[in-house]
């Protein structure tokens, strides 16, 4: 697979999904998030694993990263802002998301 990194959705098949949230330790996550960032009240933050069939515009993926979910950083959806700390992505089409969006 030969073109730019991802511009537009891409639907993906056959996708199997855990999120697990919790409570992390203050002191961990000060020393990952950068100086600018304020991490959630709670210090609460996620470890997500996937896996992804892929399609006739993508390869078949999986990741596993973890983050921290963010004060006063808000999607405008509503959905809580993350600082993605650490990651592992497998495929072509992965290593192009890292590029462009984390």
């Amino acid at each position: 697979m030969n073109r730019p990194d991802p511009a537009q959705p891409y639907v993906l098949q056959t996708n199997h999904m855990v999120v697990v949230e919790l409570v992390l330790d203050p002191a961990a996550v000060r020393a990952t998030l950068p100086d600018h960032l304020e991490p959630a009240e709670d210090y609460s933050g996620f470890v997500l694993f996937y896996t992804a069939g892929g399609s006739e515009d993508e390869p078949p993926s999986s990741a596993c990263y973890a983050g921290v979910f963010l004060k006063d950083r808000d999607a405008p959806d509503g959905s809580p802002g993350i600082f993605v700390a650490h990651g592992y992505y497998s495929s072509e089409a992965n290593l192009a998301l890292s590029r462009s969006y984390s």
